[in-house]
């Protein structure tokens, strides 16, 4: 019971369910001798008691987003996820816990380092963004490491996003904007209008270089643009294409300092 109810309490849906599940056949069969149930009640789940906050670096892709959580055996808590959205998926970088919003600012300012200065936290304004960001259950983890308390974490950062995505109230869709679709043919258009020699098909060079910008696909950070995804970006294009595409598809990058592709404009937690 006290393994199932540890499970109940960190694991992400559908996992939390198959326990609390487990929890509540066992309570309706063992009985004491008067027919009482003797078992304890299904675990409630972390509630979301306030308003989430949010910031982002100003390059615009790294966030930090921050919960007020409260669970049974704990007074209410910051929860905060320190988010980076340059890579093939949004990436937790760090989460944990803080006593305060600002405590939990000032963890992921010094994470980031100078790009984070000065900002602040406000209320969540794009709850599909928001969504986007936090992790999900993506199944069996494999294993590569990692200590107990890694585990822990890992497990109760999806947990935790979770009570977050449900607690926040999703309407229609806002207008993203500029998208791989639209970039590629402004793009397009926009090296037409070049005083230089074009590639020989530019409307494919402008879609493929826009699908691979924000392979993500989360168009809400499409626009953002620092060293880090460039850096990205140049590993995705060697990596994903033959060699002559590859170098064909950076040439067309505007103004590309060429030492961009080493520079790491963003700096990863290791606690």
């Amino acid at each position: 019971m006290v393994v199932l109810t540890a499970v109940a309490t960190i694991l992400p849906y559908p996992y939390s369910q198959i326990a609390a599940d487990a929890i509540t056949r066992l309570r309706n069969t063992v009985r004491d001798t008067t027919g009482r149930r003797t078992l304890p009640p299904t675990p409630s789940g972390p509630e979301v008691t306030g308003p989430v906050r949010w910031t982002r670096d100003r390059y615009g892709s790294r966030f930090a987003v921050t919960a007020p959580i409260t669970t049974d055996d704990q007074p209410e808590r910051w929860y905060l996820w320190d988010i980076d959205a340059c890579g093939h998926q949004a990436f937790t970088v760090h989460s944990g816990y803080y006593p305060t919003p600002e405590a939990a600012l000032t963890a992921w300012q010094t994470g980031v380092g100078p790009t984070a200065a000065g900002t602040e936290l406000a209320p969540v304004d794009d709850p599909w963004l928001l969504a986007d960001l936090l992790p999900a259950e993506e199944g069996p983890l494999r294993a590569g490491g990692e200590n107990t308390e890694q585990f822990a974490e890992y497990h109760r950062s999806k947990r935790l996003a979770e009570a977050v995505k449900h607690a926040s109230r999703r309407r229609t869709p806002p207008d993203r904007g500029l998208n791989a679709a639209t970039a590629a043919a402004e793009f397009a258009t926009w090296l037409r209008d070049r005083e230089q020699e074009l590639p020989e098909d530019p409307d494919e060079m402008a879609s493929e270089l826009a699908d691979s910008w924000c392979i993500n696909n989360i168009d809400a950070v499409f626009t953002a643009c620092s060293p880090h995804r460039v850096a990205l970006f140049m590993q995705h294009v060697h990596g994903f294409y033959v060699n002559d595409f590859a170098v064909r598809l950076v040439a067309l990058l505007p103004r590309l300092d060429p030492l961009a592709g080493r520079t790491h404009g963003h700096t990863a937690r290791t606690d």
